[in-house]
């Protein structure tokens, strides 16, 4: 099928402060002294996947930085003269913003046999699930139940992994403000985007990592909740997940898609009509594959497929009897990273998978901890994961990192693409990006 679109005319201010990416052999993370930088899109309407609608020269925040850092970076590229001709909205004290951050988290190092270290110790009663990194691997947005596990209210947070900062991102309110693994955090915009029912219905909403342009992207007064979304790599399509609103046990969910404007929603799976129950979508870094999980309803063996991003081409990734379940893509597409018991395990651990399919590799070997909800970073070298100890699935959970075994090869692509962004930015200063 063909697609019109527009292509879109991109430049950026930026001001920032550079150091070298050599060297960093224990940490992922893009250098703290890398400032960020203002980044203005505007688009145009399209009719196919590859465009969408969204607001003209919207703000982009930076991670794990407030509003000032954005405003400044605008007035200094308005000043150089080398914002993009589009409408371009300047960052203002009335944008809608996230609290003022937590108090620095000192987080005790502790860590397992398997190699794991613990990110986070959320208060008590509380749970930290649902980790995902932000594109330049500094950061992470997570969930916190407020109540225990899978109890709300819940809001997002974001985890400044040098620091150990958290902070909470969304308002404190008695909804629940629900993220994805994997795919959460769009690169091209620089939005995170989740799940709220903060309205009449479960509909999927955005915001910035600054607090900024906390919106909503569907309007409906359901059943079906629109749950579970991820990004296409290109930032204009978002896969969800379509839930009927009935017990776990009789859930047939079903995978959609929809523009990032909100418009033109697209069945890809009919759980209901196919007799089968698909859930926690996610796209593969090049945009040709969406992974997503799938059982026969009120079955705990969940297994693992890929699709075309038109609901076609269905191949199985991981389909022997276990319960495979909160999956997502390596940086470079060529692994899936998931949780599960492969193996008659007592508790949940983390494999990976080729994509093509293959023998599972453990990742987190645990017997005392429960692992689910895995992410990998974008330079490829870690794994984020949600844990908690016990076979009790309703005890709260912390974030944990885990080194990802060398045994896995994983391409250059990621990394060299994060280098090539990051020398631009640091060429910035003396050459603008206007080319």
């Amino acid at each position: 099928m063909k697609h019109r679109f527009v292509l879109l005319t991109i430049l950026a201010s930026t001001v920032v402060a550079c150091s070298s990416l050599s060297g960093m052999a224990d940490k992922s993370e893009a250098p703290s002294s890398l400032a960020g930088a203002a980044l203005h899109v505007g688009q145009a309407n399209g009719n196919g996947p590859g465009s969408a609608a969204i607001d003209g020269g919207m703000d982009l925040g930076l991670p794990c930085a407030g509003t000032a850092a954005a405003v400044g970076a605008y007035e200094t590229g308005l000043h150089q003269g080398y914002l993009p001709l589009v409408a371009a909205r300047r960052p203002t004290a009335s944008t809608p913003q996230a609290p003022a951050p937590t108090a620095t988290t000192t987080v005790t190092a502790v860590s397992r046999r398997d190699g794991a270290v613990r990110l986070t110790t959320p208060p008590t009663g509380a749970s930290d699930q649902n980790p995902a990194y932000a594109p330049d691997g500094r950061c992470i947005v997570f969930t916190r139940f407020e109540k225990g596990y899978n109890v709300g209210p819940a809001g997002l947070f974001l985890l400044d992994i040098e620091s150990t900062q958290t902070t909470r991102l969304t308002p404190w309110e008695d909804q629940d403000n629900v993220n994805l693994p994997g795919s959460a955090w769009d690169g091209v915009h620089n939005r995170i985007v989740f799940a709220s029912d903060r309205a009449e219905a479960d509909d999927l909403w955005r915001i910035a990592p600054d607090g900024s342009d906390f919106s909503r992207i569907t309007r409906h007064s359901g059943p079906p909740w629109y749950i579970e979304p991820s990004w296409s790599p290109d930032g204009r399509w978002i896969v969800f997940e379509a839930d009927a609103g009935v017990p776990d046990d009789r859930q047939q969910g079903s995978i959609w898609t929809v523009r990032a404007n909100g418009a033109d929603l697209t069945t890809l799976t009919d759980g209901p009509g196919g007799g089968v129950d698909d859930r926690q979508p996610n796209w593969s870094p090049a945009g040709d594959r969406i992974l997503f999980q799938r059982r026969a309803p009120g079955s705990d063996d969940w297994n693992l497929y890929t699709m075309a991003p038109d609901g076609g081409d269905i191949r199985g990734v991981a389909t022997a009897p276990a319960s495979d379940t909160d999956a997502s893509w390596s940086p470079d597409g060529r692994w899936i990273v998931y949780s599960s018991d492969y193996g008659g395990l007592p508790t949940p651990n983390i494999f990976v998978v080729p994509a093509l399919g293959g023998a599972p590799i453990r990742v987190t070997s645990d017997a005392t901890h429960e692992d689910g909800a895995p992410s990998w970073s974008p330079d490829g070298r870690w794994i984020v994961f949600e844990s908690h100890r016990g076979q009790n699935e309703d005890t709260p959970a912390s974030l944990w990192r885990i080194p990802v075994p060398s045994s896995l090869a994983l391409t250059r692509h990621g990394r060299a693409r994060t280098a090539r962004i990051t020398d631009a930015l640091c060429a910035a200063e003396n050459h603008p990006l206007r080319r």
